[in-house]
């Protein structure tokens, strides 16, 4: 009876079925998974979705005023209008009452899946066993409007950029466009500059802030109302702990006898994914490699520019490759000298060391042209066969003078803003080594224009605590103006009690951030703010106008 008893309890809890986690919402369109900026949500029964991602994969275009809170969504011949919080929306023209309205939902502006299907006259069912709404274009659809052009989006922080230094983006389409570029969901609306005819360029500052690990830099150009986003090919890393030490470091001068190529890791990699190439060459098989390092000693070192490219996987799966240039000068070190042997004629007084008097650019300075003059001036002459000049490791040609005392370099082509590490490396006529690196910076194109501003905090109807601040982006060292509005609500009245006016200035890669202290706000529960930004010509950029609550 017992046995019985026990084999019933069984049965029954193998027949219970227990919930377990709620599979995330997914959505395809045409069998294809649609990715967004922030994961779909499921809100009182209705699947809320980001607005540019869906109108995006059904072949739209999505542009969002920030200061009247509004979306404007293009497909063909459709028009739609929603401002956030309305439960009515312009379709074509006409207003039409919703059922659900648009909303910001987690930084992001969403409209209901449902809403968008059936405008767009598309199909949908959910697959339950994986909570995946599957959206199907019919056959026949109306042609879209094409946006701008864009050919090829390039960035400099493919193995990443420290805190300092700048990510620097460049973009070739369409001509006669406005652009801005995005890290997905880090910062947006980045102003793009056109220095040439369909070639875009922009910059951020890489901060403490901006930790970002293969991040998706995502280029947007607008024309006659219409909008093209494209993708970089390859993901940005900013302001990351560094994953590994190189030996020699980065830039680094070293002479031939203390010469070892490789790292030592941070993490544990796994030693047989070490691969390690000096000047396009692999030499991993003569290296050392270890959980914690690789080493390599060339036999025998050669003087002049090399480059190395490690790559790694660490233990717990992360690729790491990093790619780095060095300069290697003959070595100082002489043989014992022996005993000193009486001779009959007087000692020559010893020859003095070759020194750089001075370059140019200067270390650290910064030139307005893409094609400085590079310029080294020497104390004493050197051997012309001997010099090698190299600018972001790359050769350059390079002249001496008839007394061997100055090299100057001829550059073929321009190079591009931002910093520019330079090398110099030479034997002088006593058959002693000489060599110098040092980095100087090309400014990039001095934009035309009124100054384009784009506020990236505090989000249009968000909420603010106490103290906050203002950042957002626009031309360099341009002034910033805010006026704070303070407004109170009683008895379902708002009145307004006092305006703040503050300045700050933009630095020098057009990153602004203002603190507003909560001792200037006396007790007001909203805030309405007015930002607007005045260059040195005093060209002013569109007001950029939000409202905010005070919790």
């Amino acid at each position: 009876m017992r046995i019985a008893l026990i084999l019933v309890l069984l049965l029954a809890n193998l027949n219970t079925g227990f919930a377990g986690p709620a599979r995330p919402i997914q959505v395809t369109v045409d069998g294809k998974p649609v990715t967004f900026e922030k994961p779909p949500v499921m809100q009182r029964g209705t699947v809320m979705v980001p607005a540019r991602g869906i109108f995006e994969a059904l072949g739209g275009a999505v542009k969002f005023d920030s200061g009247a809170n509004k979306l404007r969504a293009t497909r063909g011949d459709l028009t739609v209008e929603m401002v956030v919080g309305a439960w009515v929306a312009s379709i074509r023209g006409q207003l039409t009452p919703i059922t659900t309205p648009a909303a910001r939902i987690n930084g992001a502006v969403m409209v209901p899946l449902r809403f968008v299907v059936d405008l767009v006259g598309a199909e949908m069912k959910l697959a339950s066993a994986t909570n995946t709404y599957e959206v199907k274009i019919p056959q026949v659809v109306v042609a879209t409007p094409k946006g701008p052009r864009i050919e090829q989006v390039v960035h400099n922080a493919k193995d990443g950029l420290d805190v300092g230094r700048s990510l620097q983006v460049v973009v070739l389409g369409e001509a006669s466009a406005q652009g801005t570029f995005e890290i997905v969901g880090i910062v947006s609306g980045v102003p793009l500059h056109e220095e040439a005819p369909g070639r875009y360029t922009g910059a951020l500052a890489v901060t403490p802030a901006l930790k970002i690990d293969k991040g998706r830099l995502v280029v947007r150009l607008t024309k006659d109302d219409l909008e093209t986003a494209k993708e970089a090919d390859r993901p940005v890393s900013l302001a990351l702990p560094a994953a590994l030490a190189l030996l020699p470091a980065a830039g680094a001068t070293v002479p031939t006898d203390a010469l070892t190529v490789g790292a030592t890791f941070k993490k544990k990699v796994r030693p047989n994914s070490v691969r390690l190439v000096l000047d396009g060459s692999d030499v991993t098989d003569h290296a050392q490699a270890t959980p914690e390092g690789v080493s390599f000693k060339p036999d025998p070192a050669t003087v002049g520019a090399h480059e190395a490219t490690l790559d790694a996987i660490t233990e717990d799966g992360q690729f790491i490759r990093k790619t780095w240039r060095f300069t290697v000068i003959a070595s100082t070190a002489q043989a014992p000298t022996p005993p000193p042997v009486p001779v009959p004629s007087p000692t020559p007084p010893p020859v003095a060391a070759t020194d750089i008097s001075f370059v140019a650019p200067a270390e650290g300075s910064t030139v307005q042209t893409r094609r400085p003059a590079i310029q080294i001036q020497l104390t004493q002459a050197v051997k012309p066969e001997s010099v090698l000049v190299t600018v972001d490791g790359q050769r350059v040609d390079a002249a001496v003078s008839n007394s061997g005392t100055t090299v100057s370099v001829n550059l073929a082509a321009d190079i591009a803003p931002g910093d520019r590490q330079t090398t110099f490396a030479a034997t002088d006529v006593n058959g002693k080594p000489v060599a110098k690196s040092w980095t100087f910076s090309v400014a990039a194109p001095t934009p035309s224009g009124p100054p384009a501003l784009s506020v990236l905090s505090p989000s249009p109807g968000g909420t603010v605590r106490g103290s906050f601040h203002i950042k957002g982006v626009t031309r360099a060292k341009a002034t910033v103006r805010v006026t704070v509005s303070l407004q109170s609500t009683m008895l379902f009245v708002t009145t307004e009690s006092k305006k703040l006016d503050l300045t700050t200035t933009a630095d020098a890669s057009g990153n602004f951030d203002l603190l507003v202290d909560e001792k200037q706000l006396e007790k007001s529960t909203s805030l309405s703010l007015e930002i607007v930004a005045v260059d040195h010509e005093g060209q002013e950029s569109p007001p950029v106008k939000l409202s905010v609550k005070r919790s």
